[in-house]
């Protein structure tokens, strides 16, 4: 039972830093984008 929930919660929390990665790699990619625009610009 409590390794069901370890695993349970262990899965949740790599969900959770995974979004938080994707969000950071999206924003980054986004300023990325928007500071070369600006260069180009």
């Amino acid at each position: 039972m409590s390794y069901a929930m370890t695993e349970k919660r262990c899965r949740i929390q790599r969900q959770r830093i995974c979004i938080f990665f994707y969000v950071i790699r999206k924003d980054f990619a986004t300023l990325m984008h928007e500071s070369s625009f600006l260069l180009h610009n």
